[in-house]
C-alpha cells in the first residue's frame, strides 16, 4: 500500500473512532489528556511506542469520581472500564505497565491472520452535583 494511502485509511479511521466528538477536534485533545508515555502523533493517532502506558485527565479538579474507558476498534467487544478514580489529590491518571495486555496486541484470529491494536479511550466524569460529563475519544495505536 503506497504511503499516502495508508495516510489516508489512517485518518479516515480516526475520524471514524471518534465519531459523535463534534465538541472538540482531534488537535484540541491536548487540551483534555496528556499522555506521560513515549508517544508521536502520526495520522491523526497517538502512537505509543512502547507498552508502559500514562494518561492524565487535565482539569476536572472538583470531580467526584473518573472513570477511563477503552474500546477496540477492530473488536465487537464493546467498551470496557480499565480503572475508577475517587481521589483527585494526585491528579486523575490511568497508569498501565503493559498496555498490550488490556488491547491483546496482535492477536491471532481464525488462520494466520492478526488484528492491529487500534483503540480509543474516553473517561467519564462525575461531578459533584451528580452530572456526568464524557470527554472526547482519544485515538490510540500502540506499536
Amino acid at each position: 500500500m503506497a504511503v499516502a494511502t495508508k495516510t489516508i485509511e489512517m485518518v479516515r479511521w480516526s475520524a471514524i473512532a471518534r465519531l459523535g466528538d463534534y465538541d472538540h477536534s482531534f488537535y484540541e485533545l491536548k487540551d483534555i489528556y496528556k499522555i506521560h508515555s513515549d508517544h508521536e502523533i502520526n495520522d491523526d493517532w497517538y502512537v505509543i511506542n512502547d507498552d508502559y502506558f500514562q494518561i492524565e485527565l487535565l482539569e476536572f479538579e472538583n470531580a467526584k469520581k473518573v472513570d477511563f474507558y477503552i474500546l477496540r476498534t477492530e473488536s465487537d467487544e464493546g467498551i470496557n472500564l480499565v480503572f475508577s478514580d475517587t481521589d483527585f489529590s494526585d491528579g486523575w491518571f490511568y497508569t498501565n505497565e503493559n498496555i498490550n495486555m488490556v488491547i491483546n496486541k496482535h492477536k491471532i484470529l481464525s488462520g494466520n491472520s492478526t488484528f492491529e491494536p487500534y483503540f480509543i479511550i474516553y473517561t467519564e466524569i462525575t461531578l459533584e452535583n451528580g452530572d456526568v460529563i464524557r470527554t472526547s475519544k482519544l485515538p490510540i495505536y500502540n506499536k
